[in-house]
């Protein structure tokens, strides 16, 4: 069955659990998604109503103040701001990788955990599981018959294990008459015949 995520919080597509909503959005209980603020607006992450939203003064989120040019850049590689005004970037922890917008920090691949601004330690993927993309509050599963390294980042990490290889994301047993003596998600099949 699947469940509906609380106000201030939102899904990435069914799999992953619910996160809190990116600082600039807010949500609902009636609402399926975040939703942007209204022009010019912002407000911290997890907000559950419109009226939350403010106005922006100073440099928005994901930009800080530059003395030397007196204005706003966005916020360089591995740093970001969740909050408007004139205060500096923060860098991110260890293993996390700043989103697109700058305005949080998230799990970068190969690792989980809650994305809330950088505050919380990722944790690395568990062997056989692994984390395409950035962000992920949980690490996807290997199919079964697969095995993969910890901290993982792709599907194609898991590999499948002697007398099965991979087809159409799942390990496949060998067609009858033919073996796979090793690991490897290629069909590389000897022929019992051949022998």
């Amino acid at each position: 069955m699947c469940t509906s995520c609380p106000a201030g919080q939102d899904s990435q597509g069914g799999v992953t659990g619910c996160s809190n909503c990116e600082p600039g959005y807010y949500k609902t209980l009636d609402n399926s998604m975040c939703t942007l603020c209204p022009a010019d607006q912002t407000l911290s992450a997890g907000a559950t109503l419109v009226t939350d939203c403010f106005a922006v003064t100073g440099c928005n989120l994901g930009q800080g103040y530059n003395s030397a040019t007196s204005a706003c850049e966005q916020c360089a590689d591995a740093h970001y701001k969740n909050v408007a005004g004139d205060a500096p970037c923060n860098p991110c922890g260890d293993n996390f990788q700043a989103s697109t917008d700058r305005h949080q920090c998230k799990c970068k691949q190969g690792y989980f955990g809650p994305s809330t601004n950088g505050g919380v330690n990722c944790q690395m993927c568990n062997a056989n599981t692994y984390s395409s993309s950035i962000g992920m509050s949980s690490c996807s599963q290997c199919p079964d018959e697969s095995r993969s390294e910890t901290g993982s980042t792709h599907l194609t990490d898991c590999v499948c294990g002697p007398g099965v290889y991979m087809l159409e994301s799942m390990c496949q047993s060998c067609n009858e008459g033919k073996f796979k003596t090793g690991p490897g998600n290629t069909a590389d099949l000897i022929d019992r015949n051949s022998l």
